[in-house]
């Protein structure tokens, strides 16, 4: 039976797995919710108009400027006239508050901190940007998403209050800081113990910035980002992220270049700020602890978190574990915050188990035929700058080769492999002589960052760890920062699926792969591998739309949506006995939209399990 019709992933499967009538109940929820006034629906549906409004017209760095600009300045400046119409003045300054800002890690570092502290028995708040599924995963109660009730009341009663104070010389605050006031109304009520705010950019004029007396601060690693707004230097960038230093308040760092570092220590000393640069986690005897995010990088992001729970325990309701970290231990409470911490979309991996193929065959060692399937993992990480990219290819590399040799020791039952291998143009490739591996990139970047100075990096860094990427697939975004998705998964993917994206920006993306791609016959091999599944997959049938949409290159192609390219993916590794790993990065967009899918695949019992 022909692919099309066997299989989940046919034509006429996808249409009606991605039509509104396959959307769960809760479709159904959001139907009857709207009806009733200040709803969580209501509310989307308002900050989606507050986001859809013009703009001012130049909020970053201008030609005879070096940092923001004063529209910037000016607006961060009305945050103690929202500050007082929502009645936080005085229990703003009751809230003990742990601040991280930095170009990369400050998410991951809030994460571990939270849940050290949340591990010690405290209640904990925690606010981070952006989301990638739902806009409620900025605000966690307790390591939880704060429910749609209480979501609702409290942006209700805010937004109201800030509405009935608003004027031609006091607007409504700018998206991310009537989030961020949210956040604070929420703690403050709730009662939390802690509060942990990370940085949206920047720090200086950020409106996390607004909490006048943190009990700790802390500066997770310093890199180039946001330079329309921040500054063209690391110098200017290291600024505006010691912006979040307050007189006396004990800060952290980790280790930065010396050019950050230097304007680090000055901003301290002007601020009587004891500054500290946190010790490697290694320090306290575990080396050999499994963190509960994947990556090197990411014990740099542990060991300050450490630092800022130890100092805000010390400073606040216990010393109890201050002997044991002086002393160079960890306590039990940390170690298991430690390892037990989950940052969706950073160094996560899934495992793709939601397809089925009839025509899939494996030969046993008698001979004899059956169904057999290849494997489709996913490893997902919202890298998107250069330094951030090179430790996500470190991350990628270090995972796909260490489990091909962790598939190698346990001999994967592949029989009649070198028969099988041959035909399949696989010989002699891969670390193993059991499967034929290939590795696959899914990539977006926004417009306003360099993919000369992206993509070079992350194939500098695989190939430097004896990792080949195979084959790249450029894909549009389904989500943007300029609205909150409302639409179900199932509407998203079949718009996506019978759209004509621009692919402009795609086809730059890939360019600038191929130009940087090594005559090299092994990676030519590889490529064209996955270039005769894509076009076995166009031919299937029902896709003449696709054949004109898909740019394919060299070693590259370009897709016109991420359904597209997972709907390939799964026919690939349904149909063929291979090991797919797929790299997703670029863009924390990029990846949130792939656990939107991930999520509705999981809801309609064609999911992916993942870890």
């Amino acid at each position: 039976m022909p692919f099309s019709l066997a299989c989940s992933l046919s034509l006429r499967r996808r249409r009606a797995l991605f039509s509104p009538s396959s959307s769960s109940s809760s479709s159904h929820q959001f139907t009857h919710r709207r009806t009733h006034s200040m709803s969580f629906q209501d509310a989307i549906a308002t900050l989606n108009k507050h986001l859809a409004r013009p703009r001012p017209t130049s909020t970053g760095v201008t030609s005879s400027t070096k940092g923001p600009s004063q529209n910037v300045i000016s607006r961060f400046s009305l945050l103690p006239k929202y500050i007082e119409a929502l009645e936080l003045q005085e229990s703003l300054s009751h809230l003990s508050v742990i601040h991280v800002a930095g170009t990369k890690g400050k998410g991951s570092t809030c994460a571990f901190t939270e849940n050290i502290l949340r591990s010690c028995g405290y209640r904990t708040g925690l606010f981070t940007s952006p989301h990638l599924v739902d806009i409620r995963e900025r605000f966690r109660f307790n390591g939880d998403l704060v429910s749609e009730e209480v979501f609702a009341k409290h942006f209700w009663w805010c937004w109201n209050r800030l509405q009935a104070v608003e004027s031609s010389t006091l607007p409504m605050p700018w998206f991310f800081a009537f989030l961020t006031l949210l956040a604070l109304k929420m703690f403050t009520l709730e009662n939390v113990d802690v509060a942990i705010l990370e940085v949206g950019v920047g720090g200086c004029y950020d409106a996390t910035n607004v909490v006048p007396q943190p009990a700790v601060c802390g500066i997770a690693s310093l890199g180039y980002d946001h330079m329309d707004v921040l500054g063209s230097t690391l110098s200017e960038i290291a600024a505006q992220k010691a912006g979040i230093f307050k007189a006396g308040v004990p800060a952290f760092s980790v280790p930065q270049p010396a050019e950050a570092l230097e304007v680090l220590h000055k901003k301290a000393r002007d601020l009587s700020v004891p500054l500290e640069i946190t010790q490697d986690v290694e320090f306290y005897g575990v080396k050999s602890l499994k963190l509960g995010l994947d990556g090197d990088h990411q014990r740099t992001n542990a060991a300050l978190a450490v630092a800022l729970c130890a100092e805000w325990e010390k400073n606040h309701f216990s010393k109890k574990y201050s002997s044991f970290l002086e002393e160079g231990h960890l306590p039990d409470a940390y170690l298991q915050g430690l390892a037990t911490t989950r940052w969706p979309g950073r160094g996560q991996i899934i495992y793709d188990v939601g397809f089925h193929s009839a025509n899939a065959i494996k030969y046993t060692d008698e001979g004899d035929q059956k169904a057999q399937k290849g494997r489709l993992t996913l490893y997902l990480d919202g890298a998107h700058t250069a330094e951030s990219l090179g430790a996500c290819a470190n991350w990628f590399s270090s995972s796909v080769l260490s489990g091909a040799l962790k598939d190698k020791n346990n001999d994967v039952n592949i029989p009649n492999y070198k028969k099988w291998s041959s035909s399949n143009g696989c010989q002699d490739r891969g670390i193993m002589h059991k499967l034929c591996y290939q590795r696959v990139l899914v990539f977006n970047c926004m417009a306003k960052r360099d993919p000369q100075l992206l993509l070079p990096c992350l194939i500098k860094k695989c190939r430097q760890n004896g990792l080949q990427i195979d084959i790249a697939l450029f894909v549009p975004p389904l989500s943007t920062s300029d609205a909150i998705e409302t639409r179900s998964v199932s509407d998203i993917c079949a718009t996506a699926m019978e759209a004509e994206p621009d692919l402009s920006w795609q086809h730059l993306l890939q360019r600038v792969w191929e130009s940087h791609q090594e005559p090299d016959k092994g990676s030519k091999a590889g490529s064209s591998i996955g270039l005769s599944w894509l076009r076995q997959y166009l031919n299937a049938g029902g896709h003449n739309r696709l054949h004109e949409q898909c740019v394919i290159s060299t070693s590259s192609v370009v897709i016109p949506s991420l359904p597209v390219a997972i709907d390939w993916l799964r026919y690939w590794a349904s149909q063929d006995l291979v090991e797919l790993q797929v790299l997703v990065t670029g863009s924390l967009y990029l990846v949130g939209d792939l656990l939107k899918i991930h999520k509705h695949l999981r809801s309609q019992h064609l999911g992916l399990s993942w870890r």
